[in-house]
């Protein structure tokens, strides 16, 4: 069976006032790295990746929120 490394969103309640301790507040689901996402291309010109969703070039770990992961085959 492989392994995939699976990032996820949360977010904390920072106590200010109490020690400044940080207390769990939820998940907000799943986070989808722009090498994971269907949206992702690469021009003809091999220069490096772009978004096909909002039409910008983009590195391999941005993300956001309209990400979709790959189908694995």
């Amino acid at each position: 069976m492989a392994k995939v490394k699976v990032e996820f969103i949360e977010s904390y309640i920072h106590e200010v006032d109490e020690g400044g301790s940080y207390i769990w507040n939820d998940n907000h689901g799943e986070l989808i790295r722009c090498r994971d996402c269907v949206h992702v291309g690469h021009d003809i010109w091999d220069r490096g990746a772009y978004c096909k969703y909002h039409k910008i070039d983009i590195n391999d770990d941005d993300y956001c929120s309209y990400g979709a992961r790959k189908e694995e085959v």
